[in-house]
């Protein structure tokens, strides 16, 4: 038996339908998402039991993909949230699981959104359900991203700890401490760019130029002012890649979206 992706490929287009807000009623929209994500895991379970370690990585990886291809929005806000169900008595268990009993919130979230009537309540109720509507958008989504990570986080753990052939004792002068340099090793061996001895595959060009192009990289990964040609020097030194410029990497364009969604979770556990 194959991959499947049945489960993923609706998730998805559902994604775009909900962040798009062609959705009629946003409740129903909601539940829909939630109700995928718990669809979707299981198939990615089902796929990964018949997959070994390095397909496993390729699989993630292409699961990850088609997700973060529909271009959500990756931070997750939960105080607007909070604010309106706590004004309407409502948790977020409650309104997850389609027990809310506040008639005016139920109200509100499932009110039949007709783009073509531009009355007080529509409005109201398009303004309202758009909030929530493109909150679960992203949370649906990183609850699936999270479960992939979860699937490769202890491999990677252990490759990257054997691969790194310094350690945090002596940190490459470029790199903030153990945690950047632990992180930055892990994003290199999660994008496939390192062989088991982390010596360079093709891609390592391109993903090592997405990690030096994040603004979030230059501030919390790397030291101050870390130059391009002293990336280059460092990516020399450390992984013996070989790079015979100094004033160019290989495109970093299909890794830019990952790579900010990484460092972005890496943020969230160190703040």
């Amino acid at each position: 038996m194959g991959i499947q992706d049945y489960q993923l490929q609706e998730f998805c287009n559902q994604l775009r339908i909900a962040k798009n807000l062609n959705a009629k009623r946003g409740l129903a929209t909601i539940h829909k998402l939630l109700s995928l994500v718990d669809l979707v895991k299981i198939e990615i379970n089902k796929n990964a039991s018949i997959l070994n370690d390095r397909q496993l990585r390729s699989y993630t990886d292409f699961v990850k993909g088609k997700i973060l291809h529909q271009r959500f929005t990756m931070e997750v806000n939960d105080k607007i949230i909070l604010y309106y169900l706590n004004l309407y008595e409502t948790t977020k268990e409650q309104l997850e699981q389609n027990k809310i009993t506040n008639r005016s919130l139920k109200a509100l979230l499932s009110f039949y959104i007709n783009p073509y009537l531009g009355d007080e309540k529509t409005k109201r109720a398009t303004e309202f359900q758009e909030i929530f509507v493109r909150y679960y958008v992203s949370v649906s989504a990183v609850r699936i991203l999270d479960f992939c990570e979860t699937l490769i986080g202890s491999k990677n753990s252990v490759d990257s700890t054997k691969a790194i052939k310094t350690n945090s004792t002596s940190i490459p002068n470029e790199i903030k401490n153990s945690d950047a340099f632990k992180w930055f090793n892990d994003v290199l061996y999660e994008r496939n760019a390192l062989n088991e001895d982390s010596t360079p595959k093709r891609k390592f060009q391109a993903v090592a130029h997405a990690i030096f192009k994040n603004p979030k990289c230059k501030e919390h990964i790397f030291k101050s002012s870390l130059q391009l040609d002293e990336y280059i020097d460092f990516l020399n030194r450390q992984y013996s890649a070989e790079i015979n410029t100094t004033k160019s990497l290989s495109d970093p364009t299909k890794h830019i979206d990952y790579v900010d969604e990484l460092i972005t979770r890496y943020l969230k556990t160190t703040s």
